[in-house]
């Protein structure tokens, strides 16, 4: 009888655990659940086109990146990044890109300007912030953050522009005061 009530006991004193194993497991997976909303809303709130990727296929994509692209969540989700890059890429603009996936696979934060295509065949200059998470062998797993830049390589011209009339402009009268 005696090891039976020890048998007892010791059953009860598992179920408890278990019970309380699965109380923290319930915890544990609702604190991730919040977590992993919490950080979706943020990237979705973020001004930037933001991707994670594995050898360039998308695994995650946040929903400014798809409409700066003009594509839908859908349809870019899975798909290689290379669906962003212009069919008519300089001989400059190649070497821009190897550099990027050279200094990712060393396992950096590089910044650069490159050319994207949306869906439509339009193109625009963005600035990118690329991040190596991980690199093993072949593989790169990296996040990157697009903005389109082009207004303000837009704006950046027009000031060149007016800077350099103004100063011919302004080279004649000068001369003349000078002499």
């Amino acid at each position: 009888m005696q090891a039976f009530l020890n048998q007892a006991s010791i059953a009860i004193q598992n179920a408890r655990h278990a019970e309380k194993l699965a109380q923290e497991i319930t915890n544990a997976t609702q604190q991730l659940q919040t977590e992993r909303v919490q950080l979706q809303a943020i990237l979705d709130a973020t001004g930037e086109g933001i991707y994670y990727s594995r050898n360039h296929e998308m695994l995650y994509t946040n929903k400014v990146l798809a409409d700066m692209m003009g594509y839908t969540l859908e349809e870019i989700h899975g798909q290689n990044s290379f669906i962003f890059r212009p069919d008519d890429l300089s001989t400059e603009e190649i070497k821009v890109r190897e550099d990027i996936q050279n200094r990712l696979r060393a396992g950096g934060v590089i910044r650069a300007e490159v050319r994207f295509k949306r869906k439509d065949g339009s193109t625009f200059i963005g600035g990118v912030t690329a991040s190596s998470i991980r690199v093993v062998g072949d593989v790169i797993e990296a996040v990157t953050v697009v903005r389109d830049i082009s207004r303000e390589k837009q704006i950046e011209a027009q000031k060149e522009t007016f800077i350099s009339n103004a100063s011919h402009e302004l080279r004649g009268p000068i001369t003349t005061l000078n002499t």
